[in-house]
């Protein structure tokens, strides 16, 4: 009885420490938090030191909806081999934007998979900051 209740001990004890061991790495791969474009929009007037990446493609960048001032093209597509041109960037604060924020979320997982973990999307993308503008 008393080698029965100290196998069950052991096996519930490396269960646990099984969780903690795969716990670690999903928490990586959590989503990146979200800002709403009010909050991105303070971030910029308070001259935070943010990188803003815009992963739509060439025309929409260049298209009606505008960019946001400072922000680096890369498109999704091309995010994965131009990574590089973020490495110094790597403990800055990384605003990933597009249209909506469907691609952002995706660039977000993308880059968290690499390594970067300072990374937050803008909600809405930039509908939602043109929205905004035309508010004011």
């Amino acid at each position: 009885m008393a080698r029965f209740r100290l196998t069950r001990t052991v096996l519930l004890g490396a269960a646990v420490l099984a969780v903690i061991a795969v716990a670690g790495p999903w928490a990586m791969l959590r989503e990146a938090p979200h800002y709403s474009v009010e909050e991105v929009h303070a971030k910029l007037e308070a001259d935070e030191d943010l990188v803003l990446v815009d992963v739509r493609t060439e025309p929409e960048y260049a298209g009606a909806l505008g960019t946001l001032p400072g922000a680096k093209l890369i498109p999704l597509n091309e995010l994965e081999e131009r990574m590089g041109e973020l490495e110094a960037h790597r403990g800055r604060e990384i605003v990933l934007v597009c249209r909506t924020q469907n691609r952002s979320r995706a660039a977000a997982a993308l880059l968290r998979r690499h390594g970067f973990r300072n990374l937050a999307v803008m909600d809405g993308g930039m509908k939602a900051w043109r929205a905004m503008e035309e508010q004011e």
